[in-house]
């Protein structure tokens, strides 16, 4: 197995609860890790519960310092993110009445067609 480390870059995924979102870059150190399947089964650790897969947001600033991001961009990419969350949550309030404003159109629709077919009957 070849291992390799990636440097992180701001990511664009609106999903963070606050903060710039992470994402792994294309960029990885020069060393790989070279080990074979035994020995890496033998020495990873535990699988992490999903709670401790979770990155505060102080900690991916730091990160995203690290990989050489300045202040103004991390919070840039914090604001980004934060705009697509909220036009997603927009959008998700929206589809909670879209059943219904179908059902009217769809109502519009066969009342026009009606009309005119009867209104073709009597020509």
């Amino acid at each position: 197995i070849t291992i390799r480390e990636y440097w992180y870059e701001a990511g664009d995924n609106p999903s963070v609860s606050i903060g710039p979102p992470l994402s792994i870059g294309w960029t990885y150190g020069s060393d790989p890790c070279v080990i074979s399947v035994e020995e890496y089964e033998d020495s990873r650790p535990a699988r992490r519960l999903r709670q401790e897969m979770l990155i505060p947001c102080n900690v991916r600033e730091e990160l995203l310092e690290g990989s050489g991001y300045t202040r103004n961009e991390i919070q840039r990419v914090a604001d980004e993110a934060k705009y697509a969350k909220d036009l997603r949550n927009k959008t998700a309030k929206g589809l909670k009445f879209s059943r219904f404003e179908e059902g009217v159109q769809g109502i519009g629709r066969k009342i026009k067609r009606d009309i005119l077919c009867l209104g073709s009957s009597y020509l």
